[in-house]
């Protein structure tokens, strides 16, 4: 059954003022139709290119992802606008999108169109992860046509305390902006504008005057170097049981510090699952005994960390680390578990699927004790920075022992994935959770254990350790 045809096709749409109406091609789109995709592609800038995906099933949200370069860093706001006309640039795409005539505020409530902030790096690169619970690419509502821009400025969130914010969030000028199609339209024109689409995506393709590997738009699930050998439904009903056997529903009562140890331990009870599923033959095991480490702690050396990768969010974590005053013995200790944990410092976001996120971490047991009130929590609190900070009530956790906004939209959420701020999440970790209660850092198994106690991934912490602490050039006796 089709859904209801919206407008008759005409040269000029009446509904975007777009240059070329998508309105027949929407109304094609049937009920029973599982996935509906569209693409922007970044214009009118000579500096700011980019390619933005829609991606929406059934009456779900849509999910905006993609990359924009060259940005100032820092924050810039970020907008779906009521027209696709582009005759004068990006002036004429109108205002934000807003069809309940609302004030402008943020992704969950505000304008239809009021999509945040993005965030770009030092380099200027923003990449762009968005769930719009309030986006439709199908309906009355739909944002097809419609246009899409990126800011000069921070969008304030229509907290600014004047009448600008309450309308644009005070975010600039316009640096760039595109019009959203559907993917169908765009694999047409594929081959004349250069627009990614996935059947073109077998080689490298102009988009917006560059060179990009298009792979990356259409990319397939990444399989992250496997840490069990088991399939995650028997590692979900590890989790289950291993909740069940410690009651952490009680401790989750205790709100405050609890809340945080009642995550934690979920982390570690997860942890410990996965390491009892994933047990590997005994073949090739390292006896730990006979490794020749450093055996006393040092608390006095002032050795110069030797980075082991080209990753630059490794330097800013040892810089952090040293800093806060961990040093010496103790830093080989705290960077090889980090390293561990982010995958050699790579993954700052967790490998997982908003719809898997909402699921996962969404209802019942797990969002209890992380602490998240609803799916949209789970997804905007997945498990982000060197350590995973993951759920509610350790965001609000660590907002609170940072003084950092970390809770308050989807942008401030995000914040935990920027490599500074990740850095003061993982010393703070580090401190509450390992400092305090180990007291040979050369023993990596009893580290370990305070950061799962399941000790998943002993020998690869073990090797890690080994290969700091000798660049570092600590001796037998943990003295350089």
């Amino acid at each position: 059954m089709k859904i209801k045809h919206l407008f008759e096709s005409t040269d000029a749409c009446p509904r975007t003022r777009a240059s070329k109406c998508q309105c027949e091609s929407l109304s094609q789109i049937t009920e029973d139709q599982q996935e509906i995709t569209a693409v922007s592609v970044l214009e009118h800038s000579d500096t700011v290119k980019g390619t933005i995906l829609f991606k929406q099933s059934g009456d779900g949200p849509t999910f905006i992802a993609g990359k924009i370069t060259g940005l100032t860093p820092g924050e810039h706001g970020f907008h779906i606008h009521q027209f696709g006309d582009m005759s004068q640039g990006c002036e004429s795409m109108g205002p934000h999108y807003n069809p309940e005539g609302v004030d402008h505020g943020d992704l969950d409530q505000g304008h239809v169109g009021d999509l945040g902030n993005i965030t770009a790096d030092r380099r200027g690169t923003a990449t762009v992860k968005i769930v719009a619970e309030r986006v439709d690419l199908t309906g009355e509502q739909s944002v097809v046509g419609r246009g899409i821009v990126v800011h000069a400025d921070p969008d304030d969130l229509g907290q600014g305390g004047d009448a600008e914010s309450l309308k644009t969030g005070n975010a600039g000028d316009r640096l760039a902006c595109g019009v959203i199609t559907l993917k169908e339209t765009v694999q047409e024109e594929a081959a004349g504008v250069g627009i990614v689409t996935k059947q073109n995506a077998t080689a490298d393709v102009p988009v917006g005057g560059e060179y990009q590997n298009v792979r990356k738009l259409f990319p397939k699930k990444r399989k992250k170097k496997s840490r069990t050998t088991q399939s995650q439904q028997e590692l979900e009903e590890g989790v289950g049981s291993t909740l069940a056997k410690l009651g952490l529903v009680g401790a989750v009562a205790a709100g405050g510090a609890g809340a945080y140890n009642a995550a934690q331990d979920y982390k570690d009870a997860k942890d410990a699952d996965t390491a009892k599923v994933a047990q590997a033959p005994a073949q090739d095991k390292k006896d730990l005994s006979k490794i020749e480490l450093p055996t006393k702690q040092d608390t006095q050396a002032k050795t110069e960390y030797k980075p082991l990768t080209s990753n630059k969010n490794e330097i800013i974590l040892a810089k952090h680390a040293r800093d806060a005053g961990i040093k010496g013995i103790e830093l080989a200790s705290f960077m090889s578990q980090m390293a561990h944990e982010s995958e050699n410092f790579s993954d700052m976001i967790e490998d997982i699927s908003h719809e898997r996120a909402a699921k996962k971490y969404g209802s019942g047991k797990i969002a209890k004790i992380l602490g998240n009130k609803s799916e949209n929590d789970a997804v905007r609190f997945k498990g982000r920075g060197y350590i995973q900070l993951t759920g509610r009530w350790n965001y609000e956790w660590m907002e609170k022992e940072l003084g950092i906004d970390l809770t308050s939209s989807w942008s401030a959420a995000q914040r935990a994935a920027d490599p500074d701020i990740a850095a003061d999440i993982a010393v703070a970790y580090w401190k509450k959770r390992v400092q305090s209660k180990v007291s040979d850092f050369t023993d990596v198994r009893a580290v370990t254990k305070k950061i799962n106690p399941g000790l998943h991934g002993l020998d690869s912490r073990q090797d890690r350790f080994e290969k700091v602490a000798g660049a570092m050039g600590l001796s037998g006796d943990g003295e350089a």
